[in-house]
């Protein structure tokens, strides 16, 4: 390992070490940690941005994946199993979240709310 020197602010340093002292941890190890879940973060993050990319370039078309239902079998499978089906379920909801969030933005507000007075 090799040692290096950080400034930090004192009210982050006393946080980080009521911390450590709670977990029974050492600072270098803390900082250590913290530094591996930002940079697996950053992985995540771009993998998202990838995905994102892709599916705006090639959307999802309705019945795409159908083909693929019979040959699932989550709830039989493992906590593993189950813990994919989950991390992929919340992944497909962001997406939706953000394809909306897009969709939504192209929205013109005063030309909604004339068609909303008119009550269309």
């Amino acid at each position: 390992m090799k040692t290096i020197h950080v400034t930090i602010d004192e009210s982050l340093l006393e946080d980080v070490d009521k911390l450590v002292g709670d977990l029974k941890a050492t600072r270098s190890a803390f900082i250590r940690s913290a530094l591996r879940l930002a940079l697996w973060q950053h992985v995540i993050s771009k993998l998202e941005r990838q995905h994102e990319e892709g599916y705006a370039t090639h959307p999802v078309t309705p019945g795409e994946f159908d083909v693929w239902e019979g040959e699932q079998a989550w709830e039989s499978q493992s906590a593993v199993g189950r813990a994919v089906r989950e991390a992929v379920e919340e992944k497909l909801s962001r997406l939706e979240h953000t394809r909306l969030a897009r969709e939504c933005s192209k929205f013109d507000p005063a030309f909604e709310k004339a068609l909303a007075a008119e009550g269309l």
